[in-house]
């Protein structure tokens, strides 16, 4: 994949499959490094003050923290589920979006191979047609 810049202003119809897979990958790993963090705010939204019994956030901090942590529960469920491998039988038609996308990117790099070596197949006809010319 490119460098961030080249990714800047893409729609999602314009990037590659590699792209996207590597946008999926990137955003998981963001979100297992997230997870100490969000789960020590959860922790501290349960805690009370020792000395006035008080929580140890404020009402507005309070909606803050159960707003973030409502966002990171539902884009870490979006992601499970993009990564999911669905191998029981009951759902053995269904595909992950990272399977779908590893096997589009596969389709797409034997494609370019066929379309290398019909080239290359092509040069060498060429090549011996030329030899053959000459004699």
């Amino acid at each position: 994949m490119g460098s961030e810049g080249e990714e800047e202003g893409m729609t999602d119809h314009e990037m590659t499959p590699q792209q996207i897979l590597e946008r999926l990958e990137n955003i998981k790993a963001s979100l297992t490094a997230l997870a100490p963090k969000i789960n020590k705010f959860l922790k501290r939204l349960a805690e009370k003050d020792p000395i006035t019994r008080k929580p140890r956030y404020g009402e507005k901090a309070v909606i803050r923290v159960k707003h973030a942590v409502r966002a990171y529960k539902a884009l870490e469920l979006g992601i499970l589920g993009a990564f999911q491998d669905h191998t029981k039988p009951e759902s053995a038609e269904q595909s992950s979006l990272v399977s779908n996308l590893q096997k589009q990117i596969q389709m797409q790099e034997e494609e370019m191979n066929e379309q290398r070596q019909a080239k290359q197949t092509q040069e060498q006809i060429e090549l011996e047609r030329v030899a053959n010319e000459k004699l």
